[in-house]
């Protein structure tokens, strides 16, 4: 079964098939900021055993709550929202191609306020270096030392 496919399916579906609940490696209380975003997604122990587990309610509402929030931003793409957060929460890469003005970068920054994280575009041109994504050490003539400017890929 594809992310996709098992996003579909609703939690009596999910709890037939495998006759449990979903336990997951994040704890999800769903606890939100003022601003919205999801600020609940802890990781478990160093032991490898679920942190308070999570059940496939607690998951589905959560990310219900997060496609919503990138709803109110992105008007009119639900399955692109959605194809987003299933990305997110199969922890895959996600690569957004398209024509100019479409909503690529604001889809990418819907996505992380709505679970308080940052984002960092990197525009790909003919000119890019690995320095722009890695980042690159810079001297600094007042300190006379190296100070390290991050790439994009420093962002969460």
């Amino acid at each position: 079964m594809t992310a996709a496919e098992a996003m579909r399916l609703t939690t009596a579906e999910m709890r037939h098939r495998t006759g449990k609940a979903l336990s997951s490696s994040y704890r999800l209380s769903g606890s939100e900021g003022e601003d919205g975003a999801v600020r609940s997604l802890d990781q478990s122990a160093a032991g490898g055993e679920p942190a308070g587990g999570a059940d496939l309610d607690t998951l589905a509402r959560v990310a219900e709550r997060i496609r919503a929030s990138i709803d109110k931003v992105i008007e009119g793409k639900p399955e692109v929202s959605r194809l987003a957060l299933v990305v997110m929460l199969a922890e895959g890469h996600l690569l957004i191609e398209d024509v100019p003005g479409v909503g690529k970068t604001m889809l990418s920054k819907a996505l992380a306020r709505s679970i308080d994280c940052t984002v960092r575009r990197i525009q790909f041109t003919p000119d890019l270096l690995p320095s722009d994504v890695t980042g690159v050490s810079v001297f600094n003539q007042d300190t006379r030392q190296f100070e390290f400017r991050p790439g994009g890929v420093f962002a969460n």
